[in-house]
């Protein structure tokens, strides 16, 4: 870590998307009898000035693209022609 480096959300616990700005990196001072280095940082919003922070994201809302669509109708095509063929195969067998 260095002076200038931006520390953005990660997404990992899937509370906040990846890639949110929420620092920059002012100062980073190491000192050999400490095992962790003391990184100082200046909140990327002015947090002094609101108590609250909404976060939109656009994928959210986002409509299904055309070809997830017709993906997701032949898989439905395909378990019924399943069930189809199975009832087939018991009315086959009494």
């Amino acid at each position: 870590m260095r002076t200038g480096d931006q520390l953005v959300t990660s997404g990992i616990d899937g509370v906040y998307p990846a890639g949110l700005a929420v620092a920059t990196v002012t100062s980073v001072e190491r000192d050999i009898e400490h095992s962790f280095a003391r990184v100082v940082c200046k909140p990327a919003a002015g947090i002094d000035r609101g108590r609250y922070v909404l976060v939109l994201t656009s994928d959210v809302l986002r409509p299904p693209r055309p070809d997830e669509v017709q993906a997701g109708k032949e898989r439905r095509s395909d378990k019924s022609r399943r069930a189809r063929v199975k009832e087939r195969q018991a009315d086959d067998s009494q």
